[in-house]
């Protein structure tokens, strides 16, 4: 596996394919989760990308949803919790 960090602008386009998936990201830059986390408690970029892009994924479900709504499609009640990475 290789640990080589990407460049921001490669992150970001991984963290935009992947869905903001650290799991999928991984095996997108052949490394380990652990990598893609301590690359996010050393380097505030590579955080606020995928906070970003978290954020976007996020817009993106509400927008959909009110879309919907909005033309009379059945409402599925459901319940979703967005967690924030939290580094120590």
């Amino acid at each position: 596996m290789s640990h080589k960090k990407p460049t921001l602008e490669f992150f970001r386009k991984t963290a935009e394919a992947k869905g903001g998936n650290i799991s999928e990201m991984a095996k997108a830059l052949d490394c380990d989760r652990r990598t893609i986390h301590y690359w996010l408690e050393k380097n505030e970029k590579f955080k606020d990308v995928l906070d970003q892009v978290n954020e976007s994924f996020v817009d993106l479900a509400e927008t959909r949803l009110a879309a919907n709504r909005t033309e009379g499609g059945n409402w599925v009640s459901f319940t979703y919790k967005l967690t924030e990475l939290s580094v120590s």
